[in-house]
């Protein structure tokens, strides 16, 4: 008589594996991060400011794209994948993101604006719009899904964005620059109007990094700070706000000082 069977146990994923396992949810992690923008975009446009504005824009979209894209790395963690009993379309993950991030914003969107843009983004792209029955299904999804985020964020809505280091990095940034005479000599602007157009640039590439690249997300320090450096090069050395000599200022102001004295 056979004696009791012993189960047989699981083998452990290889390292190859696990590479192949990280590397595809932060494909999903970006290419839902993607999907996610234009459909900000749409639901947030209301709230545009006027064009042509020297430094212009949308401040609500940029921190609801942060904000989304912080629920969706979120979701696509390894470990909280783990937790998920149905897999839900990028699509899917996307709205549910946007939905959640514009409410802790303080700015929520209903159920239906959202759908629209969603709607909105499709018949751009040239893709069939939703159904009133695909609607109500895609509706029940982002609820669950949106339960399912509130429960692995622990309900912790105190989420560090580069905005809050951009603040004060930016403001010893321009006192730095404009404590050198020659650079203040040679700049056309004010020191408030250089911030405020460092600051939006600055937020841009802090947002694309940010959502670009989710291993640039563990450090904000040094997210900000690049962002910072390359906003500076970018808005001093362009045609439209520069000139030869603030160049010139920059870079000797730059030489100057140790790494330390700017942001």
């Amino acid at each position: 008589m056979a004696g009791p069977q012993t189960p047989q146990s699981t083998p452990p994923p290889t390292p190859a594996v696990e590479v192949e396992d990280t590397q595809s949810l932060r494909s999903l992690m970006v290419g839902t991060t993607d999907i996610s923008r234009p459909i900000v975009k749409k639901l947030i446009e209301g709230n545009q400011i006027k064009p042509g504005q020297l430094g212009a824009e949308n401040q609500d979209e940029l921190q609801a794209r942060l904000m989304t894209a912080h629920y969706i790395q979120l979701y696509y963690k390894k470990e909280n994948q783990q937790q998920v009993t149905e897999k839900e379309t990028p699509q899917v993950v996307a709205l549910s993101c946007i939905f959640l991030a514009c409410k802790v914003l303080d700015f929520p969107k209903r159920m239906k604006m959202l759908i629209r843009a969603y709607n909105q983004v499709l018949a751009e792209k040239k893709d069939p719009e939703l159904s009133d029955q695909q609607q109500s299904k895609m509706v029940d999804k982002i609820l669950k899904l949106e339960f399912h985020l509130l429960r692995i964020s622990c309900f912790l809505f105190d989420v560090q964005m580069p905005s809050q280091f951009l603040e004060e990095k930016l403001n010893r940034f321009c006192d730095a620059v404009f404590s050198y005479p020659e650079f203040e000599k040679a700049y056309p602007y004010e020191r408030k109007q250089l911030r405020k157009v460092m600051f939006t640039t600055a937020s841009r590439f802090a947002v694309d990094a940010y959502c670009g690249n989710p291993e640039l997300s563990r450090d904000m320090d040094v997210l900000t700070t690049a962002s910072i450096v390359f906003a500076s090069r970018y808005i001093l050395r362009s045609k439209s706000t520069s000139s030869p000599a603030v160049v010139a200022a920059l870079d000797r102001s730059w030489d100057q000082r140790s790494p330390s004295q700017f942001p």
